[in-house]
């Protein structure tokens, strides 16, 4: 991040001490605001011009950058970039790119439009990483990177005079409001929204903002700012704690051939996840080939029942 204006070093001690906030002026072309918010509306266009239902489908999702966990797992890490720029709903889309629009080119016009770049990109890796974490998908949309935006801002908002004028306190009040009922919709099962990705938005949004502009001296502050956006990235290829990336291994053991691994692997599903017919059936056929048939045998009738039941609750 660029340097704190000069005079700034010691920073009101209240909001309410901070000088008038002036009139926004965009001073520069903020061009990679429009190329986020533009990509994001051909993106919507482009799926929603998609017959029927079929907008709906995982092929035409993937086609335009939103991938199942399992698909990222096996190795397109890419899409906790692009998931960040899909949007289905019009209402989603409208809102997201309602505050890209306005916090992205006011903090593109102060800090540049590089860091900019920078900044919004980490911001869409952070979220999705962290919703992948916690719910086995990147979430969809730009929520998280919007967060993260006001994360900045809001933090920052005494160092760079122009945030002012839209860090005001309904403003403030609104993020922090959505943020909560967000989780209270989710709980309550009436949205499913990606409440991981806002949060690591937010936390990545402050954290930069402390670290690369408000703390002194910032070097040590930048390096763990650094270190703990690398770790951010560990779910991308290691996630232990979740069934479906275990799944994707276990099925990775097994067309390599080293079936006691993906036997293990299956193991750690079913222990965790009796009821997944999947595991049962495949490790069944394992035990099969490995010639254990009575292990077989009882994965094979496990499997079955299991089957049986969810059909009859359908």
């Amino acid at each position: 991040m660029e340097q704190r204006p000069e005079g700034t070093d010691a920073l009101p001690r209240e909001e309410s001490e901070s000088p008038p906030a002036p009139p926004v002026v965009i001073s520069r072309r903020t061009w990679a605001t429009w190329v986020f918010f533009f990509a994001c509306i051909g993106i919507f266009v482009g799926i929603n011009l998609e017959d029927g239902d079929k907008k709906y489908t995982w092929a035409v999702l993937e086609r335009f950058g939103f991938f199942p966990a399992t698909v990222i797992w096996e190795g397109a890490w890419w899409g906790a970039v692009t998931s960040a720029f899909v949007h289905i709903n019009l209402i989603h889309a409208f809102f997201n790119l309602y505050w890209l629009w306005n916090l992205g080119r006011l903090m593109e016009d102060e800090i540049g439009s590089w860091r900019f770049l920078v900044f919004y990109l980490g911001a869409a890796i952070v979220s999705s990483t962290a919703q992948l974490a916690v719910s086995d998908q990147t979430g969809i949309g730009a929520s998280g990177a919007v967060y993260a935006l006001f994360g900045f801002m809001w933090r920052t908002r005494l160092v760079y005079p122009k945030f002012q004028s839209i860090m005001v306190p309904q403003t403030i009040k609104t993020f922090f409001i959505w943020l909560v009922a967000c989780f209270v919709l989710t709980a309550a099962d009436m949205m499913k929204i990606a409440n991981g990705a806002h949060v690591a938005g937010l936390i990545y949004g402050a954290v930069v903002a402390e670290c690369f502009v408000i703390r002194r001296p910032r070097i040590p502050y930048a390096v763990g700012a650094t270190a703990l956006a690398a770790l951010s990235l560990v779910p991308l290829w290691w996630a232990p704690w979740s069934n479906t990336w275990q799944g994707v291994k276990a099925q990775g053991a097994l067309n390599a051939g080293k079936e006691e691994v993906a036997i293990v692997r299956l193991s750690i599903i079913i222990e965790r996840d009796p009821k997944n017919a999947w595991a049962y059936r495949t490790r069944g056929r394992l035990y099969q080939e490995m010639g254990e048939s009575e292990k077989a045998a009882a994965d094979f009738q496990r499997a079955q029942e299991l089957s049986a039941s969810a059909k009859e609750k359908e």
